[in-house]
């Protein structure tokens, strides 16, 4: 005769307690599956990075070249302005020059009144002014802007830094405004590394100064 079995049926809250141990064990096995990355993935992530950063980086480095280009633009204008205003005031023809295939430019009087004090004959003082593009930015020697055959002597700098050195470069053509405001109808332009140009333009008439928008590099 067989003995007899008794099961003990487990009470509401002991079934509960069991269901969720189960459901911890099934949750940590899990887990321990996915403790890591698999080569496929990372190698999307890879891709996914590398892609983004093609997208962005030329992006951000065209943002630099804007910037560059057009503080440097704003810096010719403001001395354009400035060389009008100094020959308005002065009652001398100032002139505007670009240091051909450089990053310079200056702007000073076409001529200069000298005088006699105790036997020595000294140069009048005049407003001269000087600047340098930013990083990366040049004046690009194009038909517009090439080098004068008859180079400005060390004299023609006199008041600028470096006037000895300044009159060993290439320079342009001079903008050059009269005492009356006015000026021949003229053109500057500057150029980025990546070819791409602002030109600041001046207007006979009233010898004003304007930026032109950026121009993207020519296609060939």
């Amino acid at each position: 005769m067989s003995p007899v079995r008794r099961f003990a049926v487990p009470a509401a809250a002991d079934r509960r307690r069991i269901a969720r141990r189960r459901r911890v064990a099934v949750r940590r096995r899990f887990a321990v599956g996915r403790l890591g990355f698999t080569l496929v993935e990372l190698l999307l992530v890879l891709v996914v990075l590398a892609t983004l950063a093609a997208l962005t980086v030329p992006a951000a480095l065209r943002l630099f070249d804007d910037y560059a280009l057009r503080e440097s633009a704003e810096a010719i204008r403001g001395d354009l302005e400035r060389a009008r205003i100094d020959a308005v005031e002065t009652g001398v023809i100032y002139e505007f020059r670009a240091e051909a295939g450089g990053d310079r430019w200056v702007v000073v009087p076409a001529e200069r009144e000298t005088a006699t004090v105790a036997g020595v004959q000294s140069t009048e003082w005049v407003p001269v002014r000087g600047g340098t593009l930013a990083e990366g930015v040049t004046f690009p020697s194009t038909s517009a802007l090439v080098p004068t055959a008859a180079r400005p002597t060390a004299e023609y700098f006199e008041g600028l830094p470096n006037a000895p050195e300044l009159g060993q470069a290439q320079w342009s053509a001079p903008i050059r405004f009269s005492p009356d405001g006015t000026a021949a109808a003229a053109s500057v332009t500057i150029a980025a590394e990546d070819g791409r140009t602002v030109t600041v333009s001046v207007r006979a008439l009233t010898g004003a100064p304007t930026i032109e928008p950026v121009q993207a590099e020519p296609q060939l």
